[in-house]
């Protein structure tokens, strides 16, 4: 059973027209907009009523949650998987206005005109604060329909991202230190960019507080069985890095190495003391994938 966009360019708007349940095209009572513009020169951007154009009647992520509620319910009584990749808080910045409510006044608010893609709000930070806490609702909504269908012992749950902070569409990542201290961000090899929140939850089986320095991964090969024997992790990107043990290598022009162990925000370079460590990436940089007919890679002077 499926539930969701087609592809994550038409996940660009919050407010679609339709979405998709399996082979059924779910028609939504939304008006089309495109979502990558500017708010037009004539219009205030203090005047919320210049923003009405880039919203709608039927919020995306509510209704996959809701779909995502009766789904649990449906399959209580046997084995489940439930994938739920909430498109929030990407872009655009769009949210009903009773959670921006929640935070209106609460920072300092620059409007966001759309000059960096994707559509313009004219209180930017209460908007991301409030997708990431409706978000949060509806995660919460989920768990306590696990507790009551009497499956809490019973259910692992994962939860994640698919990369770091984004920069774009009027997101403020340094305002909210989105980052924390890891330098980088979405797009980026740099840890800032790849590294992400983990969390499982599993009574009676995970106990509360452990805390795991396995290296794992959701967008590759696993990274060894054991955290004793650690396979590298290779991501390609514009271009591939690598992170061997605690030491990662990020492709410029020359092979930088950092040591996270020591160095988490990644400011010092260390390649140069340890040549030997440069050598087996690149080897892994040159051995380890698989070419794509569909995806090639390209190598830019």
């Amino acid at each position: 059973y499926w539930y969701g966009y087609l592809g994550q360019r038409l996940a660009h708007n919050y407010y679609p027209v339709h979405l998709w349940r399996n082979r059924e095209k779910h028609e939504l009572d939304n008006e089309y907009f495109h979502p990558h513009q500017r708010l037009p020169d004539d219009a205030d951007p203090n005047d919320p009523a210049s923003y009405e154009p880039y919203s709608g009647k039927q919020y995306s992520m509510d209704l996959i949650a809701e779909e995502a509620l009766g789904f649990i319910r449906r399959n209580k009584d046997q084995p489940f998987f439930l994938y739920l990749p909430f498109t929030i808080p990407h872009l655009a910045l769009q949210v009903p206005e009773e959670s921006v409510a929640e935070y209106e006044g609460a920072f300092p608010e620059t409007p966001y005109l759309g000059d960096r893609g994707y559509t313009p709000h004219r209180t930017p930070l209460a908007a991301y604060a409030a997708m990431i806490t409706r978000m949060d609702r509806e995660i919460g909504r989920i768990m306590d329909l696990i507790a009551e269908l009497d499956l809490d012992e019973d259910t692992i749950v994962f939860f994640t991202s698919d990369n770091g902070p984004t920069f774009a569409g009027g997101v403020d990542a340094e305002f909210f230190e989105s980052a924390g201290p890891l330098r980088g961000l979405k797009q980026d090899l740099y840890e800032g960019g790849i590294r992400v929140p983990l969390i499982a939850r599993w009574p009676g089986t995970v106990a509360a507080g452990t805390v795991s320095d396995h290296v794992a991964t959701h967008t590759g090969r696993p990274s060894g069985r054991t955290a004793a024997a650690r396979a590298p992790v290779l991501g390609v990107q514009g271009g591939p890095g690598c992170s061997p043990g605690g030491l990662e290598g990020v492709p410029q022009q020359r092979l930088e190495l950092y040591d996270l162990s020591t160095d988490i925000a990644e400011r010092t370079n260390v390649a140069a003391q340890h040549p030997d460590v440069v050598a087996r990436i690149e080897q892994i940089m040159q051995n380890d994938r698989t070419e794509s007919e569909l995806f090639p890679l390209v190598t830019r002077s």
